[in-house]
């Protein structure tokens, strides 16, 4: 990871995911809950 302050101060460090769920790996895989519903809802014609 790579947070930054106002200032413009860079920090970086390393972050261990947890995963508990095969939807939490969908929303992973796929870059996160917005592109995943979005694509699903995609796949329904719902969204274009």
């Amino acid at each position: 990871m790579k947070a930054v302050t106002d200032a413009g101060a860079v920090t970086e460090f390393d972050a261990t995911v947890r995963i508990d769920t095969p939807t939490e790996w969908n929303y992973y895989r796929h870059g996160g809950i917005l592109p995943y519903v979005l694509r699903e809802l995609a796949k329904l014609g719902i969204a274009t």
